[in-house]
């Protein structure tokens, strides 16, 4: 008995069944797929990829400590020993008070600046910095653990103009200067000695660095 066999029109029917009941659900869920949706954030996100990243070193570590330190409890013992001298002699109603109150104004002025020196030089030690440099831009995090408040600043490479490199060791800095006078300084000293890799970073996009 002969087979029959199915025709073109038959055949055409059954692959247009298939590709209803088979392929077009799958195709409808993988276009539905959140992992495409999100494809376009996945590449931007590794399109700027951390490169370099630096955090800010404890106060100890930082350089300049131990002298500083030891700077300002030397002119601090000094300026309160001066400062009692001046006072325990007017008011002891000597000859020698006259000549203490040219000291009086000077002590008082030395008291006012080691306490505002020392004021910054504290808050600065008590700020955590966190700086990365991007495929695209830079980013710089301060956490202000006086006031508890914390900033944030950015700025594209194509927005930079040039960058100063301040070489001090003990206040080494790079100032990125943008457009509109806009500026962001980061306190390199206090994160790390070594910036070869980020002058090459931005050698490498063609930004002009000043050193100072």
């Amino acid at each position: 008995m002969a087979r029959e066999v199915p025709g073109g029109g038959a055949i055409f029917s059954f692959l247009c069944y298939q590709f209803k009941e088979q392929i077009a659900p799958f195709c409808i869920w993988l276009l539905k797929d959140p992992c495409l949706n999100n494809l376009g954030e996945l590449m931007t996100v590794r399109a700027t990829e951390t490169k370099l990243s630096y955090f800010s070193n404890p106060a100890w570590q930082r350089p300049a400590f131990i002298p500083t330190i030891f700077f300002l409890s030397a002119i601090w013992i000094f300026s309160i020993t001066l400062a009692t001298v001046v006072v325990m002699g007017l008011l002891s109603g000597t000859a020698l008070a006259i000549g203490l109150w040219v000291l009086a104004p000077i002590s008082v002025v030395l008291i006012t600046y080691m306490y505002i020196y020392t004021k910054k030089y504290v808050n600065d030690l008590a700020r955590k910095y966190e700086f990365e440099m991007t495929d695209n831009e830079i980013q710089l995090r301060i956490d202000d653990r006086v006031s508890g408040r914390r900033y944030f600043a950015h700025m594209p490479y194509s927005e930079m103009s040039f960058v100063e490199h301040y070489t001090p060791r003990d206040n080494a800095s790079l100032v990125f200067h943008g457009s509109l006078d806009r500026i962001v300084e980061v306190p390199i000293w206090s994160m790390t000695a070594d910036v070869s890799d980020i002058l090459d970073l931005l050698s490498h996009k063609r930004i002009k660095v000043v050193t100072l």
